[in-house]
C-alpha cells in the first residue's frame, strides 16, 4: 500500500466515525438506545459499516456527552452512564473498553465473545495479503477521556488568551478572579 493510500483510508474512517458518532449522540439526546440498525439508517452507510465502527463511535459519543456535561454543564442524558451489554458485544478486544465498563463479575457471555472475536481475528490476520490498516486496528477514540473522568472530581479552570495577570497574582490557580470557572463532579 502506498502511503496515499493509506492516509486516505485513515481520513475515510475518521469521516465515517464522526457522522456514526453524531448519530448516536442525538439518538442518546433524543432518549432512545442507539442501536447499529437505527443508525445505519440515520447515517446512511451499509449495516455492516455500522456495525464495524459501532463501539468506537459509541466510545467517541459518551466521552463527548461527559465533556460537554463538564465544561457547558450541558445535562447528559438519563440513564445513559454505562453502556448494555448489547453494546458492549460490539467491541473487539477488552482492551477497547473503558476501565468504568468492566463488569466486576467475570461475564460468561462478554468473556465467551472476547474469546470467538481474538480467534476469528487471528484467522483474519492470517488470510490477509496486503497491509491495509483494518478499522479494527485503529485506537478507541475517547477511552482515556472516560477512563480520566472516571477517576474522580474534575475541576476545570478557563484561562482568558487576552488576560494577563501581573506577575504578584501568578500565584493563584487561574489567570484573575472573574475568570476562575469551577466544574463539578461528573457520574
Amino acid at each position: 500500500m502506498q502511503k496515499g493510500q493509506a492516509f486516505s483510508a485513515g481520513v475515510k474512517v475518521r469521516e465515517t466515525r464522526s457522522a456514526i458518532t453524531n448519530a448516536i449522540i442525538k439518538e442518546m439526546r433524543a432518549g432512545t438506545e442507539p442501536t447499529i440498525s437505527s443508525i445505519a439508517a440515520v447515517v446512511g452507510k451499509v449495516y455492516n459499516t455500522v456495525k464495524k465502527h459501532f463501539f468506537a463511535a459509541y466510545v467517541a459519543a459518551m466521552a463527548s456527552i461527559s465533556i460537554q456535561a463538564l465544561v457547558k454543564g450541558v445535562n447528559p442524558p438519563s440513564g445513559q452512564t454505562r453502556p448494555t451489554l448489547r453494546v458492549l458485544l460490539t467491541a473487539n478486544m477488552p482492551s477497547d473498553l473503558p476501565d468504568s465498563w468492566i463488569p466486576e463479575s467475570g461475564d460468561p457471555v462478554l468473556s465467551d465473545h472476547f474469546r470467538q472475536k481474538s480467534l476469528i481475528l487471528a484467522r483474519q490476520r492470517r488470510r490477509k495479503t496486503g497491509s491495509m490498516p483494518s478499522a479494527e486496528s485503529l485506537r478507541v477514540p475517547g477511552r482515556n477521556v472516560l477512563n480520566f473522568l472516571h477517576a474522580g472530581q474534575v475541576t476545570v479552570y478557563r484561562r482568558s488568551a487576552a488576560c494577563n495577570p501581573p506577575a504578584r497574582a501568578r500565584s493563584q490557580p487561574t489567570c484573575c478572579r472573574h475568570h476562575a470557572v469551577s466544574g463539578g463532579r461528573v457520574s
